[in-house]
Formats: C-alpha cells, structure tokens, sequence
C-alpha cells in the first residue's frame, strides 16, 4: 500500500494528468491530492483544497461518511 501511495504522489507532482483515487484515509489523501472532493451519500458535499481538508479533518484518522 505505501509503495502505490508514494508513486501516485509522484505521478500527481511531476505530470500535468489528473489522478483520482477514492480512500478514507486521511494521511494517504494528504500525501496524494492538491484537491479534495468529498462525497457522501453519492454526491459531492465538498470541493476543498488539500490544504483545507488537512485541517477540517487532521484529527480522523478515517473517514467514514
């Protein structure tokens, strides 16, 4: 799992490609994203920079929505 989240991290910073990926962990997110859409009950509640996310949501470890 670590090895797949450090190349995702470096596909998402060195290509101009988006990437999604959908996790409920915090941390892999974090390391991840430069934007973060959160969905619940299938659609989207929110559209946040990582950055915003980080600080919402730092003390969860995992999401469950």
């Amino acid at each position: 799992r670590s090895e797949l989240i450090g190349l995702l991290t470096t596909l998402t910073r060195t290509s101009p490609r988006a990437v999604v990926v959908a996790s409920h962990r915090v941390e892999e997110i974090a390391a991840i994203a430069t934007r973060v859409l959160v969905v619940k009950e299938g659609r989207v509640a929110e559209d946040l920079p990582v950055e915003s996310f980080v600080k919402r949501f730092a003390q969860t470890a995992v999401l469950h929505l």
